[in-house]
Parts: C-alpha cells; structure tokens; sequence
C-alpha cells in the first residue's frame, strides 16, 4: 500500500521528539485522545470522498475503453485494471483539453496515499497539539517503508499535522466536484444512446 511521502519539516521533527519523549517516559498512547467528532468528519470525508473518486475514475476507463480511447497496454482491459492502473490509463487518454486536467489526475496519486494512512492506520490525537498519531502493525507495510520486518513489539507511526490533513480533504473533494462534472459528459459522448425499442 502506498504511503504518504516522509517530509521532514521543523514541525514535523517537533512532533516526533514528543512522541519519541513520551514513549521514553512510558506514556501509553492509549491514553492519547481519540479523535473528536469534527476530526471524524475530516477523515471520514477523505475515505467517502475517495470511493467516490475512485468510482467516477472507473466509469471513465471504461467509457474511454468502450470508445477506443485507451493507450496500450490498458486498451480492452478496463473492467480488469487495479485502481492504481486506472489512474494511468485514464491520465494517459488523448482526451484531456489542457494541463489542468492532467495535474489534477495526476494529484489523485499523492491523495491516494493520504487516504490510504487515515483509512488503514489507527488514529490518535497528540494530547496538547492539533496533530495526529498514526499507527499500524501491518509488516508488509513497514518492510516497505524500512526495508526489513519489524522487531516484536514495533509499530510503523506517522505524524501529521491536521491541517495537512484538513487540505488534503478540500484537494480531494475539488477533483471529486471537478470528476463529478467530466465524467458524465464523456459517457453522454462515449456511449451510444439507448435504442428506445429495446
């Protein structure tokens, strides 16, 4: 699974010193706080809003797909392609009117893995910090992250800051509206009109 990208920036560094110095100090995280209901909505709007995108990137394949429109190696093959894959073939469609479209499909790649970390990952609140703690105990993922498996007892953490978190959802939701309008228009286009006689 594809994670966020670790950027190291002075408040990042921050946070990680107080985790690290609560860990030290034999703090349990389980008596972090949980998220609150407004941090809820945060990350649950970037889970429901991606299954939405992810939804609307497959009706675009396949409309590209039934029209021809699909580069090699995704031509014929779009009720077959991984999510990932999806995203390639829809990005490389000659379809796409300027270099807005194509950033914007090219973004979803980055957003993917915000919404793989809130989505997989259990989460607290840093106790005096409008921060998060993610954790998880999936060693594939670590292995992929660290290049080895983890001791017993070793769990994989991120921190984010919640705004990272916050703009990531307005990201997600900007190209969910902007896929919302696109994709129809390309079916309409796409596909040939029913036969009223059946």
């Amino acid at each position: 699974m594809a994670l966020p990208n670790t950027v190291e920036t002075p408040r990042g560094l921050e946070l990680q010193a107080k985790l690290k110095a609560a860990g030290a100090a034999d703090q349990s995280l389980k008596d972090w706080p949980m998220p609150t209901k407004d941090d809820y909505v945060v990350i649950g709007g970037i889970v429901v809003l991606f299954s939405y995108v992810e939804f609307n990137l497959r009706r675009l394949a396949e409309a590209f797909d039934h029209a021809g429109l699909l580069p090699h190696p995704w031509m014929g093959r779009a009720m077959d392609l991984d999510i990932g894959q999806v995203e390639r073939a829809v990005q490389a469609a000659p379809v796409w009117s300027g270099p807005a479209d194509v950033e914007a499909l090219k973004t979803l790649a980055e957003l993917r893995r915000v919404r793989n970390l809130v989505a997989h990952f259990a989460v607290r609140r840093f106790p005096s910090d409008e921060a998060f703690l993610f954790v998880t105990k999936n060693a594939k993922d670590y292995e992929h992250e660290f290049g080895a498996k983890p001791a017993p007892g070793v769990a994989m953490t991120a921190v984010v800051e919640r705004e990272q978190v916050v703009n990531a959802l307005g990201h997600i939701q900007y190209i969910q509206n902007w896929l919302a309008q696109v994709v129809p228009e390309f079916e309409k286009r796409l596909f040939p009109a029913p036969n009223p006689l059946g």
